[in-house]
């Protein structure tokens, strides 16, 4: 079959898969010398890790040429071909350089797929990005094709995804304030510092404690007493995002094994430190002496009178073994008795809501199953697994599919809070827009900033193109770690008015994008409507 060969004869491997062969060379280079291979030569080495190489891309090297003869060919040619691989391989390594492509050269050096760099390129927010200086490690003549600014930013996401992720805790406030759970920390030797976005985050700069009575979260006495829950910044303003309050239904449609839902229950029982388990004891000593029962039983009209006092928190997933760890946590988080009712069956979910005085719940979370990319650095194998086509076609089908049906559990005038934790417009703004499109009485609930560039009701500003570059640098150990968002904020805020670049499209006020090289959390989407009364 005919094959695509250079000048001088050799083979030349297609640009789409070239950076990621190479990192696939390298990766093994790197296992060999871990692995301490006893080589006589480095030309040796790059043999080995060549053979290895090719050993990893197996058939898929084939798949890298389109063309149907070289797969159906005979396996003596196939493995020729593989052969000619390696070899194109070994070439690109003693080469010695990066690809001159700068989406190929960032795939390479930071080992991400290139489709998805390609797809984060072109979501937003990077996509809206104006034109400026291109970094000189990045100049090359295939750089003036793209957005200096985009590629800079793209940099800046993709070295944050190989860091390790802060470890975060969130203040149960049912038990006590963020203060008294810093106090804790402090007594058990574990520095910890208040983070910068959500009211309840305490950031915990060196990692996993280790304390007198063994490393870990479970050995502190903050977590023996219910005073904290691991929960990244971000999932903690998701919650926050809802604006869920006493008195109200709230569902939790996507529950999983109840973080958010217990963040939700925090919200609707009142202010940080303050307690509704009655006078004369601890919330902590309250909630042990009686037992929490696993759901509310009866009908849903007698389930209505007590959305009418303290609110209800509905947990939902329609993978109902999600859900079974969700009882110790309430528990554990002293979540008082006839708050939380845990449904498993999506009959009694839709009997529950049109049952409710005022025609659905007052407010709908959608944290929305996801491609997950914005998560990579908390589970690096994962952006190997992902596939392209369930990110662009399987998965915004499933999104918007709740997002039709939290929409119809809500009455009017009611909340819808969308969110994934996804960089990808395939899965965000894409789905978003397909469901403003769809139902016209979803109207868009723009977040609220603060005039001074501050965080404010439990969320940061909207991100702008100074703000999205100023931790542009790229490479840096400890990118996207501890990044104290008012500081990078208040660079691009200056007497409350936001400094925008010409040359980008303005970002929808309902949507939020959250950043791990920005914000240093882990990277998010958040939207919000409201059902219209007609």
């Amino acid at each position: 079959p005919a094959l695509p060969l250079s000048a001088a004869g050799e083979l030349c491997i297609p640009t789409a898969a070239r950076a990621e062969c190479l990192l696939a060379l390298r990766a093994a280079e790197a296992a060999f010398a871990m692995a301490g291979a006893r080589c006589e030569s480095a030309a040796e080495a790059r043999v080995a890790a060549a053979e290895a190489a090719r050993e990893w891309l197996g058939d898929a090297a084939l798949a890298l040429f389109d063309s149907a003869s070289l797969l159906d060919s005979s396996a003596e040619v196939q493995a020729g071909v593989r052969l000619a691989c390696s070899e194109a391989l070994v070439r690109e390594l003693e080469n010695g350089a990066w690809p001159d492509e700068p989406v190929d050269r960032l795939c390479a050096q930071h080992s991400l797929p290139r489709w998805l760099l390609q797809h984060w390129l072109e979501s937003e927010p990077i996509a809206g990005l104006g034109v400026g200086a291109l970094p000189d490690r990045l100049q090359s003549p295939g750089a003036q094709q793209l957005g200096a600014l985009q590629l800079s930013v793209l940099e800046a996401l993709a070295s944050s995804q190989n860091y390790r992720a802060s470890l975060t805790l969130r203040a149960n406030t049912l038990v006590c304030s963020r203060q008294q759970l810093l106090d804790s920390l402090a007594a058990d030797g574990v520095r910890a510092l208040p983070s910068s976005l959500s009211a309840w985050g305490v950031l915990l700069p060196d990692g996993r404690p280790a304390t007198e009575r063994g490393g870990g979260l479970q050995n502190l006495r903050a977590w023996a007493a219910g005073m904290c829950e691991a929960q990244d910044e971000g999932s903690q303003l998701i919650a926050l995002a809802t604006a869920a309050a006493r008195g109200e239904c709230v569902l939790d449609l996507c529950a999983g094994n109840g973080g958010k839902t217990l963040a939700l229950a925090a919200m609707m029982l009142g202010a940080p430190g303050t307690t509704n388990t009655g006078a004369g004891a601890s919330p902590f000593e309250a909630s042990r002496a009686r037992e929490q029962p696993d759901s509310l039983v009866g009908t849903p009209d007698s389930i209505v009178p007590l959305a009418e006092s303290a609110g209800l928190l509905v947990a939902y997933d329609i993978v109902g073994a999600r859900l079974q760890q969700l009882q110790g946590r309430l528990t554990r988080a002293c979540v008082p008795p006839g708050l939380v009712h845990i449904v498993k069956d999506g009959a009694e979910l839709i009997a529950l809501a049109r049952g409710m005085p005022n025609g659905g719940f007052d407010c709908v979370l959608v944290d929305a199953p996801c491609s997950s990319n914005g998560v990579l650095r908390r589970h690096p194998s994962l952006r190997w697994e992902l596939h392209e086509t369930d990110c662009r076609v399987a998965l915004p089908a499933v999104q918007l599919s709740l997002l039709e049906q939290a929409v119809s559990l809500l009455r009017p005038g009611g909340r819808v809070v969308y969110a994934t934790c996804a960089l990808s417009r395939w899965e965000n703004e894409e789905v978003a827009s397909a469901f403003e499109r769809r139902f016209e009485q979803a109207e868009p609930l723009p977040f609220e900033a603060g005039e001074d560039g501050e965080a404010k009701g439990g969320m940061p500003p909207p991100l702008d193109d100074l703000q999205l570059c100023a931790r542009a640098g790229g490479g840096s150990e400890g990118a996207g770690a501890g990044v104290d968002a008012r500081e990078v904020t208040n660079s691009a805020h200056r007497g409350g008015r936001e400094q925008r670049p010409s040359g980008r499209r303005e970002r929808p006020a309902h949507f939020r994008w959250l950043l791990p090289h920005v914000h240093g959390t882990d990277g998010f989407f958040i939207a919000r409507w409201r059902r219209r009364d007609s």
